[in-house]
């Protein structure tokens, strides 16, 4: 087609003429994306007849509209032969080629086309309902061996930690390596042709001097790790990242277990903190679908191998967010772990308590929870929990009207990370001391004589009398 010219920098035209099949651009604000994302939509439509390009943002913004606009006034409005807006935003061109831009986040299940020759996919930082991503996207790109050929794949953004779901799955495959499917590039804003002149250097020492260093390094510098709703910095996630879990436990110690029950999409979790040190011992997360009563039961295995003091439940699990668990689910839980339980609803200002106290043992050095205890209490996590560490690095704030929430960044997990800071959150409020829980109290004032800690002091009872006589073992109902 005549009058279509393809130009841009050197970074610009690798990423306009690449072939791989998977190919991401995480790039800085204003370092040349949506030029280049016009340019290689333009270059594929004019050059491949009947050529089916779907472009995919988070929601309809200005940025995208915009996109939208300057492709069908552009140099491509003379070979437009059908325009539409609604449903959403299409066009034809007289060779066959056809361009749709759609919204994910509304409602991915939505997105229905024929198979599509190239799908690109702007702002994936923003992307929701990312467990739908490859059941929804793989037909449309024809990736089946029944057709024999697949279509292309570019995602475009910026980075939000190294622990997101498209870092993992699609940045790492193709930066730095040799492979023939997939291809990453990471441009910081300073590449960008506006930051070569003294304007564009002057506008981003501006910048760097009005924004916060994290969201700097992650608008400009692309900076992997950086992640402005991250609830835990990277550099207080690596103070507390030492030392060894033991394999037993230590005499003289006290340990407190956080349990997340879990849902039909989340993992019921278990973490265990030594009260006195502040080292945690285990973290451990069920497979998913693991039924109740058997949760319930490897939840009891860890409680007796580590002695708990207690054993904080988070109430809400097994149910819909910030609302109360079917007390069914509760009471495996309940039943089978002979140890102190409270229970805990977390949600609300509830969870920006709990959480908060978290970041507090993160910022202090040492901590004591008993009078007269000399020893310091220095929060630790062996990198052999890696698990945990993962989850805590990708655990986000985000701040709204009603308040301040806590949760996975999307397409991650935070069971782990939520059992852990239960955990914590016992120690604090010295639940682990020897004597009846909240919940046991409850129990015994509604009538229910057999208590988890009627049991237990029962049970410690009668193995004091055993030793003291040296009888045989007595059994105990």
């Amino acid at each position: 087609m005549d009058g279509i010219e393809i130009t841009g920098s050197p970074i610009q035209r690798e990423l306009i003429f690449d072939e791989h099949s998977v190919a991401a651009w995480l790039m800085g604000r204003q370092a040349g994306k949506s030029f280049a994302a016009r340019q290689r939509i333009m270059l594929k439509l004019c050059t491949i007849p009947s050529y089916k390009f779907m472009y995919i943002v988070p929601w309809y913004s200005q940025g995208a509209v915009n996109i939208y606009l300057e492709l069908v006034s552009g140099p491509l409005r003379d070979y437009i032969v059908k325009a539409k807006v609604q449903p959403f935003c299409q066009f034809w061109l007289s060779n066959g080629s056809y361009f749709q831009l759609r919204c994910w986040n509304k409602n991915p299940t939505a997105i229905k086309s024929q198979t599509c020759d190239e799908i690109f996919c702007d702002e994936i930082q923003n992307f929701t309902h990312t467990d739908q991503f490859w059941s929804i996207l793989s037909p449309l790109l024809g990736i089946s061996a029944a057709l024999g050929r697949s279509g292309k794949l570019t995602i475009a953004g910026q980075h939000r930690g190294v622990n997101s779901w498209y870092y993992r799955d699609i940045f790492l495959p193709g930066y730095k390596t040799n492979s023939s499917t997939h291809r990453s590039w990471q441009v910081p804003s300073r590449d960008g042709l506006f930051f070569q002149t003294e304007a564009g250097k002057a506008y981003l020492a501006r910048q760097k001097s009005l924004m916060t260093p994290v969201d700097f390094q992650q608008e400009y510098e692309c900076e992997p790790t950086a992640n402005r709703n991250a609830t835990f910095r990277p550099s207080d996630l690596a103070t507390i990242t030492r030392g060894v879990v033991p394999e037993f436990r230590e005499q003289g110690h006290t340990y407190v277990m956080g349990l997340d029950i879990g849902g039909q999409k989340d993992l019921c979790a278990v973490s265990v903190v030594d009260a006195v040190s502040g080292l945690t011992v285990h973290s451990e997360a069920f497979a998913l679908g693991t039924p109740y009563p058997v949760a319930a039961k490897l939840a009891d295995d860890v409680a007796r191998k580590w002695d708990v003091s207690v054993c904080i439940i988070d109430a809400t699990g097994g149910g819909a967010p910030g609302q109360a668990a079917d007390d069914t689910i509760l009471n495996y839980f309940r039943t089978a772990i002979g140890k102190p339980i409270e229970l805990l609803y977390w949600g609300g200002r509830v969870q920006q308590r709990i959480v908060r106290n978290t970041i507090l043992m993160m910022d202090e050095a040492t901590l004591k929870f008993q009078r007269g205890d000399t020893s310091p209490f220095q929060l630790s996590i062996p990198a052999s929990l890696r698990g945990l560490l993962d989850e805590l690095s990708s655990y986000e704030f985000h701040a709204t009207r009603g308040g301040t929430y806590y949760q996975a960044q999307e397409g991650c997990h935070d069971d782990l990370a939520a059992s852990w800071i239960m955990a914590l959150w016992g120690i604090a409020e010295k639940w682990h001391y020897k004597g009846p829980s909240k919940e046991d109290l409850r129990r015994f004032m509604n009538g229910d004589e057999e208590s988890n800690w009627i049991q237990t002091r029962r049970k410690e009872a009668f193995e004091r009398i055993e030793k003291m006589a040296g009888a045989a073992p007595v059994s105990v109902r």
